[in-house]
């Protein structure tokens, strides 16, 4: 009895499980085949845009190395000989009466990315900052002399008027008022 239970669960099951006739599966498989033909005229269409393109590029880039080339004859005609070369100013450490890069350190770390004002080393921004020494914040200026020492170690006077002097580990140790 067991047996015969067995033999008619695995016969439901299979007659169940194949419910699809050869007729719906080659409909299927027809269907499948033409969105694979549509598929391959698209990959041929995209690799055709993707050759146009690389020759665009090129294009350009011969198109960039001319005009970097003609660049710097344009520059040179062009500024005033009382007036500096800014392209000669960037590579070379220049005074702060020439424009730069701004010198100030961002809060993230990095170097500020505008240009320095005409007389400083800092850009708009930082230059009230960083040129006028009454609003530097603690940390960003260096300690001013005083000349005097205290135990054999030379006093400084922080930014906010703390007193100091370096201990033998190099350490910042403040002195009491």
């Amino acid at each position: 009895m067991k047996k015969t239970i067995l033999l008619i669960i695995i016969l439901l099951g299979t007659v169940i499980a194949l419910p699809q006739s050869k007729k719906e599966l080659k409909a299927n498989i027809t269907a499948l085949t033409a969105k694979i033909e549509l598929l391959n005229s698209d990959i041929i269409k995209l690799t055709n845009q993707n050759l146009i393109l690389a020759d665009d590029i090129e294009e350009l880039k011969s198109k960039m190395a001319v005009l970097e080339r003609q660049m710097p004859n344009t520059l040179n005609q062009s500024i005033p000989n009382n007036q500096p070369n800014i392209s000669n100013n960037l590579h070379n450490n220049s005074p702060p009466s020439q424009v730069g890069r701004c010198k100030a350190i961002t809060a993230s770390g990095s170097q500020c990315n505008r240009n320095a004002d005409a007389g400083s080393e800092y850009c708009w921004q930082h230059k009230k900052k960083y040129d006028n020494p009454e609003n530097v914040k603690s940390g960003n200026q260096a300690p001013v002399n005083n000349n005097s020492n205290y135990n054999g170690h030379e006093i400084q006077t922080g930014p906010r008027g703390g007193k100091y002097y370096i201990n033998s580990n190099g350490k910042k140790t403040y002195i009491r008022k």
